[in-house]
């Protein structure tokens, strides 16, 4: 592992380690600059003391891949989903390909996660929903490059002062081209989140339904600062009550869009975060 003062020689420049920003199961993720013009940016690297490390090397390297392949900063953004995505989602800077230790390293994004940026207070109905709409437009632009990311819940998004809502840490995705076949990765291990993963990952299934109901659950945890895994029962993540008896004072459309993206089971769900925003969009219109 790293330390500050460190100098980190990858694909494309060499970087200075300054700081560490967080450590976590998963890996360290360092503040750091180019020695070139010494732009603030993220190193990030997996941990390696116990008998998990492959799988944090597998999330690391399907972050890069993601990233890389979706938001890569030297990519020009053509399309509508490219510009929704660049502006949207962290940028890809460069990494180091050891397939033992690889190093990732991403822009660095000023802001605050939606968590703390709205310090745990409960938002009013329509800020919340313009919000998820927010949100919904970039899911829905990810899963058009077959990229589904399992790990959306508002501690992976950046209110950023610039950009709005900034969507990171794929290291949980499910990638379905053949990119990511040919690299010998299709997805990365799920850390289930309480409240926030879908039901079906537990078992190993996932689809972009499984991120409609991460999205539902973000609606669910702006409009009452709580985690949704406080309305559900332990044994079976179903609701434990109607979404009706928590009494919030919120209208019947948004109850029920929130009802349906949460749905367990994945068939009673939006078919896709495009359809779930149709009846926010109308709601917010009206």
């Amino acid at each position: 592992m790293h330390s500050a003062g460190s100098v980190i020689r990858c694909e494309r420049a060499s970087y200075r380690v300054l700081r560490k920003i967080s450590e976590g199961g998963m890996g360290v993720v360092w503040e750091a600059n180019s020695i070139k013009n010494n732009r603030r940016l993220v190193v990030k690297e997996p941990l390696s003391n116990n008998d998990h490390d492959r799988m944090k090397v597998e999330r690391l390297l399907i972050e890069a891949l993601v990233l890389r392949t979706i938001n890569d900063e030297l990519v020009e953004a053509a399309s509508e989903e490219d510009r929704l995505i660049h502006l949207h989602v962290v940028r890809y800077l460069d990494q180091l390909s050891d397939p033992s230790h690889p190093i990732l390293v991403l822009e660095f994004i000023d802001g605050k996660s939606m968590t703390a940026g709205f310090k745990g207070k409960a938002l009013a109905e329509r800020e919340a929903v313009q919000e998820t709409v927010n949100l919904l437009t970039v899911v829905s632009a990810i899963h058009s490059r077959g990229v589904i990311h399992r790990d959306i819940s508002p501690s992976n998004i950046i209110l950023s002062p610039s950009r709005g809502q900034v969507l990171i840490d794929f290291g949980a995705s499910r990638v379905l081209n053949r990119t990511a076949r040919s690299h010998g990765l299709q997805s990365g291990r799920v850390v289930f989140k309480k409240g926030f993963s879908a039901p079906e990952l537990l078992d190993g299934r996932s689809d972009v339904r499984s991120d409609v109901f991460s999205v539902g659950a973000t609606l669910l945890y702006l409009l009452t600062a709580r985690n949704p895994g406080d309305f559900f029962s332990n044994s079976d993540k179903i609701w434990d009550r109607p979404l009706s008896t928590l009494k919030l004072r919120i209208s019947s459309i948004v109850s029920d869009v929130i009802q349906q993206a949460m749905a367990p089971d994945p068939q009673e769900r939006f078919e896709s975060a495009k359809e779930m925003l149709h009846p926010l969009t109308e709601w917010l219109q009206s």
